[in-house]
């Protein structure tokens, strides 16, 4: 007859899993609910002065989640992360509704941003 495995180690390792799980939410602040009323928060919206590179310029001054414009259209910055290569990097999405799509911005060598081709076309969502 064959035996199956403990309990214990099968246990131990979901409790870890879920642990990982939750680390994300570690760095996120409950709302105050003290006041009784909900308010939401106002989005910033910045005006990106027309440089070389109006992208590069946006992703310099914006904040996770802020809106501006670049080129004439809406843009918002998702999410600043660190490629494969090591530089930092924006994700941004331009445009609204059906016709957005994602842009990256990349710190270049001088430290300043400047556009990058996305690497996987199509994946911000």
């Amino acid at each position: 007859m064959k035996k199956g495995l403990s309990p214990l180690p099968q246990t131990r390792w979901m409790i870890g899993f879920l642990g990982l799980a939750l680390l994300p939410g570690c760095g996120l602040q409950m709302p105050d609910f003290s006041t009784g009323t909900a308010t939401a928060a106002e989005p910033v919206v910045s005006t990106v002065p027309r440089g070389p590179d109006p992208l590069g310029d946006f992703a310099t001054t914006a904040t996770p989640g802020s809106f501006g414009t670049v080129n004439g259209e809406r843009a918002r910055l998702v999410r600043s992360y660190n490629a494969a290569s090591g530089r930092e990097c924006r994700e941004i999405i331009l445009g609204a509704g059906g016709s957005e799509r994602a842009a990256v911005a990349c710190r270049n060598a001088s430290g300043q941003f400047v556009s990058s081709t996305p690497l996987l076309r199509g994946s911000f969502r």
